[in-house]
């Protein structure tokens, strides 16, 4: 089970390339179903090409967005 500091690292690594990639909107960590922590990729559309985890942690993928600055 990954800890919040685990997965704050995990996006401070790779979430900057993630939001390169013109479906996604956001990266974030949020609480998993079994009560850990897991890197959270709001996406618009597909996301096929993304990958399925990051140095062994899995990645949820959700459709939201697309969000506005306001």
């Amino acid at each position: 089970m990954a800890t919040e500091a685990d997965i704050r690292q995990l996006k401070q690594r790779h979430g900057a390339r993630l939001l390169e990639h013109p479906n996604v909107s956001a990266v974030g960590v949020e609480r998993d179903e079994g009560g850990g922590y897991a890197l959270t990729v709001d996406v618009r559309g597909d996301a096929q090409d993304l990958p399925e985890e990051l140095e062994g942690h899995r990645i949820r993928y959700v459709t939201r967005g697309p969000y506005t600055k306001q």
